[in-house]
C-alpha cells in the first residue's frame, strides 16, 4: 500500500516543485551536462554536444525592470534562452549574438525560462539584476 501511495504522490510533488521554480523539465541529449546555481541571480552551465530544450518556472521577488546578460563561450552549435510570459509568448530572447536584454516583470505573474540547445558545446553564464 505504501509504495502505491508514494507512486501516486510523486507527480504531485514534482508539479509543486516545478511550479515554484525548483525543478526543471524538458528533453535534451548530451555527452556531458553540468549546471549550477551561482547565487540567487545567476546560472552557469557547461555542456558537450547538447541538443534539446529545458524549461523552468522563473520566480521574481520584486516587480521591477531586470537586466539579463548571457555570457556564452561556445565552441560549436547554438544556444538561446527565452523568457516567456504566462500566455507562453516570448518577451525576451538571448543568444550569443544578442546577449543582453531588459524587461519589466510583475512579481505576481508566472514566467518561464526556456533553454534551447542545438548540437552545442561550451559554457554559458546567465545573470540578471
Amino acid at each position: 500500500m505504501k509504495p502505491l501511495l508514494i507512486l501516486l504522490l510523486l507527480p504531485v510533488i514534482y508539479y509543486v516543485l516545478y511550479i515554484n521554480g525548483y525543478m526543471i523539465s524538458g528533453s535534451k541529449s548530451a555527452k556531458a551536462f553540468v549546471g549550477k546555481n551561482r547565487g540567487t541571480n545567476a546560472f552557469w552551465t557547461q555542456f558537450v554536444e547538447c541538443s534539446g530544450e529545458l524549461k523552468k518556472v522563473a520566480k521574481f521577488r520584486k516587480s521591477k525592470e531586470y537586466k539579463f546578460n548571457l555570457n556564452a563561450g561556445l565552441a560549436d552549435g547554438s544556444v538561446s534562452i527565452e523568457l516567456l510570459d504566462k500566455e507562453k509568448q516570448v518577451v525576451m530572447c538571448l543568444t550569443p549574438e544578442s546577449p543582453e536584454g531588459t524587461i519589466t516583470v510583475d512579481k505576481k505573474q508566472r514566467y518561464y525560462m526556456v533553454y534551447k540547445f542545438e548540437n552545442a558545446t561550451g559554457t554559458y553564464e546567465l545573470t540578471w539584476e
